[in-house]
């Protein structure tokens, strides 16, 4: 036990020792994490900036009040948080599992012996100190249509000098993360279509001054209504229509539902905006440990890490209602219509 503890301690530990760590299955440490302690958990989001970094959260109280130790120590964050020294995490993610001894869980306040930043509680990476050889660990993963690819290489290396007195061990990974587009995956497709199917009213509706529309659930939907509220078509029984993407002009396809000129941009509503980052990192490490004599030993670690991430970020849009005389020629319906259009920001 490496997590120092005040005289006649009760509070409970969690230990996940070699073994457990071999049998798990997982890949990196935040999965680990997440398969065997039997308490409330969370990990970076997976659509984040900043997703193959590590933030563990411990009972619900944020990753600020969750201390991460290695081999008992603190160690520099990673500042995706924009946090300072004190309450920033490292990143876990970036240490081989064949490099870790044991990991050591306090899931209950700290606070007295480490300060404010362990409220939510202590998790303690104990690396191995006397591991001889060399481990490789390649691995490949993706969705059953070949749009998620996610491969990754871990080597940890160790040896050991001067009969045993100087144990060396050095560590290398790299992962690379392919993005995920809005374009390849139907969810947001289907979610709209069934909100216009099943209540267009709350979708559009007037404000008080009759000419801005309600927010969708995520962004805004252009559509179309008549100025008088009358149908738009006899025989439609409703005053609302949807423009889908990229229409042509096609009046069948009026109902669909969609974001009108949107489907090249980047928008909510865009095909081109990430369900998940595209993210690429690397990282090495080494540690030395010098025994002198039974009670003096000198250690040296050190690492290096880098990540890198590619994506689409919305562009500001707001959104506006214009209104369409009946004898416009690109007016199919041939009434006056209230056409709500998602615009850039400036123009609104």
């Amino acid at each position: 036990m490496d997590i120092p503890r005040t005289q006649d301690d009760v509070q409970a530990y969690t230990f996940i020792e070699r073994e457990v760590i071999e049998r798990s299955g997982a890949t990196t440490v935040t999965e680990l994490l997440s398969k065997v302690l039997p308490m409330s958990t969370s990990t970076n989001n997976s659509s984040y900036f900043t997703a193959s970094s590590s933030q563990i959260n411990l009972r619900g109280l944020g990753a600020s009040q969750t201390l991460v130790l290695i081999n008992g120590r603190r160690s520099a964050g990673t500042g995706n948080r924009g946090t300072s020294e004190s309450t920033d995490q490292p990143n876990l993610n970036n240490i081989p599992l064949a490099a870790i001894e044991r990991i050591e869980v306090l899931p209950t306040s700290a606070a007295a012996i480490y300060g404010s930043g362990a409220v939510g509680g202590v998790i303690n990476v104990i690396l191995r100190k006397d591991y001889a050889g060399t481990q490789v660990d390649l691995r490949y993963a993706d969705t059953t249509d070949n749009k998620q690819p996610v491969s990754s290489i871990n080597v940890v290396s160790g040896f050991a000098l001067e009969e045993g007195r100087t144990h060396v061990m050095m560590t290398a990974s790299k992962k690379d993360t392919n993005g995920l587009l809005v374009q390849e995956k139907d969810w947001n497709n289907k979610a709209r279509q069934n909100i216009l199917k099943n209540n267009p009213n709350s979708i559009y509706g007037k404000s008080a001054a009759g000419t801005v529309a309600n927010n969708p659930p995520a962004g805004n939907l252009t559509n179309i209504r008549t100025k008088d509220g009358s149908e738009l078509m006899t025989g439609w029984g409703s005053s609302y229509a949807h423009i889908p993407a990229d229409w042509n002009g096609d009046t069948t396809k009026l109902g669909q539902g969609y974001a009108l000129g949107l489907g090249s941009g980047v928008s909510s509503f865009s095909g081109y905006s990430p369900i998940k980052y595209d993210a690429d990192t690397q990282a090495f490490g080494v540690s030395v440990n010098r025994e002198f004599t039974d009670r003096l030993t000198i250690f040296l670690e050190a690492g290096y890490e880098q990540e890198q991430g590619w994506g689409y970020n919305d562009a500001p849009h707001g959104y506006g209602v214009v209104t369409m005389s009946k004898n416009n020629p690109n007016n199919p319906f041939g009434k006056d219509i209230l056409v709500n259009y998602t615009m850039p920001a400036n123009i609104v």
